[in-house]
């Protein structure tokens, strides 16, 4: 429990750093640049997140389980092997996602392709293999603080200059440094071949492709039922981006917040045989939906003041936005958590593949009618039906697999 709870504060370091630093990044840009150039700037990066799933292949949610189920020798040809995938897929997938934010209305079309851009760099980062292999501290002194140094630069820059360009400019430089530095270290730590060569053979690109095909499509799904909501509010109803859009990246900002206890469930409960994993995931599961319904109580009394917070004064959610919201969240950390983490530890993801297919497809037209009749409001309700059916349907992969 001990070393649990160490890691536990160790990635939640990472998280309150950036998390406080978005905090404060937010109010800032909207200062800056006003309401409708950081709406842009995340139109942007939802366009991006939604192609740049492609070009991680899934590895965000198959590289932690398949890092800590294997030995010391196969870790280096895991990440060399993901490094080769997403570098073949960067640039078709990169140039897609640029066009598309050039193409969609939007009032600074520039911001818009910067904050793609941003998003799929973000696809780039390596964090999965430090959750993998649960090294929290690695993470932090070679990941998350140089990301942090450049964001601060940048946000120091945007005030003096009143140019917001300048902030994005600097966090996309900090993810690259972050890269090349994270990548040093895994390199150097990670297993050597058998007759000891640093030189580790990789797999063929096809191979890859086929083997984290199920890991794609359900990161592919997850990703656009996560981002697609905001781009199709931008084509229903345009007056409801920025109101949508804060509400989004607080939903967000709430499950990063808590994201360092779920790293490390990602490495905890594929440890073992299959009857410690299931006795793990029913803990996770069961505690998860404790936490999340507690939280979604809070968000109807506290989240309408963090949206006037973040939104610089702007916005002020009415009382069914806010029941819409809290609801919503709910629902969306309790299916996180059974799909992304427990279907995944167990190797169950043709099941999450398909879970996730099926209530995109059942989801994405109910969020386009309820945004078009009623705005953010319908279009948080509707996302609450999608995620009440993926959580019926992972339920029964869980049972029909007997891993719960």
């Amino acid at each position: 429990m001990h070393q649990r709870l160490r890691k536990v504060i160790g990635f939640g370091l990472s998280v309150a750093i950036t998390g406080i630093l978005t905090l404060l990044a937010i109010p800032l840009t909207i200062s800056v640049g006003g309401i409708d150039d950081w709406a842009a700037i995340a139109y942007g990066q939802s366009i991006g997140s939604v192609g740049a799933v492609f070009v991680g292949y899934g590895w965000g949610i198959s590289g932690p389980a398949s890092v800590a189920s294997s030995q010391l020798p196969e870790h280096r040809r895991l990440y060399l092997d993901s490094v080769k995938t997403r570098l073949v897929l960067l640039v078709p997938f990169g140039a897609l996602i640029v066009s598309v934010c050039l193409i969609v209305p939007t009032k600074s079309v520039f911001l818009c392709v910067l904050g793609g851009i941003l998003a799929v760099v973000m696809e780039l980062r390596p964090n999965w293999y430090f959750v993998g292999i649960s090294a929290p501290y690695a993470m932090l002194l070679n990941e998350t603080l140089p990301r942090v140094l450049f964001t601060t630069i940048g946000l120091w820059v945007m005030i003096s200059q009143q140019n917001v360009f300048v902030s994005v400019l600097f966090q996309i430089l900090g993810l690259i440094v972050a890269l090349a530095l994270s990548s040093h270290w895994i390199l150097r730590n990670s297993g050597r071949s058998d007759d000891g060569r640093l030189f580790v053979p990789t797999s063929k690109i096809r191979n890859l492709l086929v083997e984290h095909r199920h890991g794609m499509s359900a990161s592919a799904l997850s990703t656009l039922f996560s981002n697609a909501p905001l781009i199709i509010i931008g084509l229903v109803s345009l007056s409801s981006v920025p109101i949508f859009a804060v509400v989004d990246r607080l939903n967000k900002q709430i499950n990063t917040a808590v994201s360092p206890a779920l790293d490390v469930l990602r490495g905890w409960i594929p440890h073992g045989d299959n009857t410690a994993r299931r006795a793990r995931a029913r803990h996770a599961l069961f505690w998860t939906a404790i936490f999340a319904i507690t939280s979604g109580i809070f968000l109807l009394f506290l989240g309408p003041y963090a949206i006037y917070y973040l939104s610089h004064r702007v916005v002020m959610l009415d009382a069914t936005t806010t029941a819409a919201f809290s609801v919503m969240f709910c629902l969306s950390l309790i299916t996180l958590v059974q799909g992304q983490i427990v279907l995944a530890s167990l190797g169950l993801m043709r099941h999450l593949s398909r879970n996730t297919m099926i209530m995109s497809l059942f989801s994405l037209p109910c969020i386009m009618l309820f945004g078009w009749l009623w705005g953010t409001a319908g279009a948080l309700f509707a996302i609450s039906i999608g995620q009440l059916l993926l959580l019926s349907l992972n339920y029964h992969s869980l049972r029909i697999s007997r891993a719960v």
